[in-house]
């Protein structure tokens, strides 16, 4: 999925009772309740699509000597695809 400038999303849930403690978290500030005991529905890609306008951009700043950089948190592999997709990586690259 990364490889097609997809970012990858788990979906799950986790049946509560009463007795179950919602508030209590970890030394990260995760709640322990999200961190055991879920079961996986599915995983599913979500494409970000970047605007119409953003490749042209990207040519005309090449054109003029600009190099372009992205800054992203996105996984290596994503972030490359997205790179390659509005022209700031060339395939090879």
């Amino acid at each position: 999925m990364a490889g097609s400038s997809l970012r990858t999303l788990c979906l799950a849930y986790r049946v509560l009772t009463p007795a179950h403690n919602l508030e209590q978290k970890d030394e990260k500030g995760v709640f322990n309740i999200e961190k055991s005991e879920l079961v996986l529905i599915c995983i599913v890609g979500v494409k970000d699509i970047p605007r119409k306008e953003v490749p042209d951009a990207i040519k005309k700043c090449h054109r003029a000597g600009i190099k372009v950089r992205m800054v992203t948190g996105d996984n290596l592999i994503t972030a490359k695809a997205i790179a390659r997709e509005v022209g700031i990586l060339k395939d090879g690259q």
